[in-house]
């Protein structure tokens, strides 16, 4: 690519260098270091200098005998007695104006003089009775009372309770499963409130689902959404391991039949989130393909150093639905291609869509550069049953 077909620019966030191609001039798209949308600027066109225009030659004039004007002489003036009376009335009707105002003031002034207002006396009467109650009685003050417990710094709030009032059965009920699923102590106590998986028995039975789950936290509603016959319900937790001092938060699932007897947890999902399925798969590259539900975001244009880059949309992995969240990992799609196409389906660009991909890391077009790559869109939700 020649110097001509790049541009080269600064990152006015984070002043990363950054060189992208001329063709992505006026694109907006996150930096590939501080992750903040930025503008790629438009390439400078130069512009030809306007030839200046020939002036034009001196016209002559024909020379004309100019004569004096005769100034014609001023007449000596004369005072008039009409301009002495023209200056003495608007004087006259000065001193009158004048007179009104100052009489007007000094009657005010009098009048408040006679008739003192009512507060100054009442404030004394008052200031003397008080000093006379202080001298007479004794104040009797209360013993402290006990110390009062402060309320805790930090109150939780569920801020779609008020939208879900309508499914208010369902959450309830959703409410009910999620305390049984996480209070079970073994796999067969856990499997009538888990959902059917992908995975095998043996998987399953390998899994944390077979034991005691860690300490977490009371699960809080996030959202409720309607996907065909099933209504789903999602729930943000955060689980304590011995690894890490800070909780990992994660979301739950729970669906309910299309009849509504039945209310279970998504064991894929809470499988696939609790195992970090996207971040560990993210990390190393490798020739395993994984199928996954995930949080995703996206934007139709990359900067980031990868093969192809002016041809690639970027795809974000979240650990919840809030947009200012950072992402945890991210993959690269075609963006002319049908799966783009589907997702941008889905939402908004930098809205936090819940959906099945299948990743894998592209190692042939450039080895010394690989990423991880979308190839599939599999579900556009966590269901795939």
């Amino acid at each position: 690519m020649s110097e001509k077909e790049v541009i080269r620019f600064t990152c006015p966030h984070c002043e990363t260098r950054l060189t992208v191609p001329a063709n992505l001039g006026g694109i907006v798209g996150p930096c590939p270091k501080c992750r903040v949308s930025i503008s790629a600027p438009k390439p400078r066109i130069p512009i030809p200098a306007k030839p200046k225009p020939a002036s034009p030659p001196p016209v002559e004039r024909p020379q004309r005998d100019e004569k004096p004007i005769p100034y014609p002489q001023s007449q000596p003036y004369t005072p008039q007695r009409s301009s002495w009376v023209a200056l003495l009335i608007p004087l006259f009707f000065l001193v009158l104006t004048i007179g009104v105002v100052v009489s007007l003031f000094y009657g005010v002034s009098k009048k408040n003089s006679e008739n003192p207002p009512r507060y100054s006396e009442s404030r004394a009467d008052r200031t003397n009775s008080t000093t006379q109650n202080e001298s007479s009685e004794a104040v009797a003050v209360e013993p402290p009372g006990p110390e009062i417990e402060p309320l805790p710094s930090e109150i939780v709030f569920d801020p779609v309770e008020d939208e879900a009032q309508e499914n208010a059965e369902f959450v309830l009920k959703s409410r009910e499963v999620l305390a049984a699923f996480l209070e079970a102590r073994d796999l067969t106590q856990r499997q009538p409130f888990l959902s059917p998986s992908d995975r095998s028995e043996e998987d399953l039975s390998k899994s944390i689902l077979a034991n005691t789950l860690p300490n977490h936290s009371t699960p809080a509603l996030v959202l409720t959404q309607l996907n065909g016959p099933f209504l789903n319900a999602y729930f943000s937790i955060a689980f304590k391991d011995d690894q890490s001092e800070i909780p990992s938060p994660l979301i739950l699932q729970t669906i309910s039949s299309p009849d509504g007897n039945q209310t279970k947890v998504n064991t894929d999902a809470f499988l696939d989130a609790y195992q970090q399925k996207v971040l560990k798969l993210s990390q190393t590259p490798t020739a395993k393909i994984e199928t996954t539900t995930c949080l995703i975001s996206y934007s139709s244009f990359s900067f980031d150093d990868i093969p192809f880059s002016d041809k690639m949309a970027l795809i974000e992995f979240h650990k919840d639905f809030a947009k200012d969240s950072p992402p945890i990992a991210k993959a690269y799609v075609t963006r002319a291609s049908e799966v783009f196409l589907n997702i941008k389906a889905m939402g908004s660009p930098g809205e936090v869509i819940p959906c099945t991909l299948t990743l894998g890391w592209e190692l042939e077009t450039d080895p010394e550069r690989p990423f991880l790559k979308v190839l599939q869109l599999d579900s556009t939700s966590w269901m795939r049953h």
